[in-house]
Order: structure tokens, then sequence, then C-alpha cells
């Protein structure tokens, strides 16, 4: 059996307090990966634990990893402006990590445009998801044409810019 010390010794240093406060090893759970302004994550824990006793949440650089046993049907209706969320699948409390891995995979997929949504589930990602995996930032940095979208978006007005361009991929 699995105990809460195995747990934290299984997670790096900034998971295990994310995960201290689960103590029952056989407890299915969801792992989000929250990226947002603190304050913003504040209140949406504090909203999730009123839906799902036993919330636990840890700041882990620039996303937060948030522990739930349930996730609310209205997930997508709690999330605030400028935050983007990727949730993993139910997993054992002792697949922490790989649990904090499906989330962040589908986080990189969660956008704040009004064009595609701000929760991602990993179930959901099917291929992308392997795909995911596999390409690294600095791969995806030597892309042209990610390089031109990046000047694009460092020029004024470059957010706009985008948004129009993604509109018309998106619309065709």
């Amino acid at each position: 059996m699995y105990g809460p010390r195995r747990l934290r010794r299984c997670l790096p240093r900034g998971e295990q307090s994310a995960a201290q406060g689960v103590r029952l090893p056989g407890t299915e759970l969801h792992v989000l990966a929250v990226a947002a302004e603190p304050a913003a994550i504040k209140g949406f824990v504090t909203t999730l634990a009123d839906v799902s006793p036993g919330v636990r949440a840890a700041s882990l650089g620039h996303a937060h990893a948030v522990l739930t046993r349930s996730l609310p049907p209205d997930l997508p209706e709690l999330v605030t402006k400028g935050m983007r969320i990727g949730v993993s699948g139910s997993l054992p409390v002792i697949d922490a990590p790989e649990s904090w891995q499906q989330a962040r995979t589908a986080l990189r997929f969660a956008t704040l445009g009004a064009l595609f949504p701000a929760v991602v589930r990993a179930g959901e990602l099917g291929a992308f998801a392997a795909i995911a995996d596999r390409l690294r930032g600095q791969d995806i940095a030597q892309v042209t044409d990610v390089a031109a979208l990046d000047s694009l978006a460092a020029e004024q007005n470059g957010a706009d810019t985008l948004a129009v361009l993604t509109a018309f991929c998106v619309t065709g």
C-alpha cells in the first residue's frame, strides 16, 4: 500500500506540497494545470473547493497545480478572464506525477482567445498529446512559420493581427 510518504517521494519538490493534503492512497484524482494571476487562482480554488472538498493547490513555476477528487460539470464556466486550464484524466493518487504531465500537456493547447477553449482535457487531445510530448520548445522555435508569427506578434497591434489570422484559419 502506498501512503502519503511514498507519494511525496515520487513527486518533485514543488509537487510534493500539492499532494500532501491527499491522504487516501486509493483515491482517484484529477490534476489541473492552471495558468492565471495568483488572485484568480485563489478564487478558482475556493470555488472548486465548494464543489469538491479536499482541493489542494501549489504554485509550480508559471502554472499552478490543483488536485481535486472530482470535477464540476460546469468547469469551463468557472474560468475567469485570463485563465487557462489543462485537465488530466482521473488517476490514482500514486500517479500524481503522470497526471501533472497530462495536465501540463493539455494546458499547452488551452488558449485565451474566444475561438479556442480555455479548458482542455488531456483525454480529448488524441494524437495531439503524443505530438506535444515529443516536441520541445526549441524544436518549435526553429520552425520558420513560428518565427514569422512571433515577429508579427512583437509588432505594434501584433495581437490583433494574430487574432485576424486565427479567425481566417478557423473559418477558412
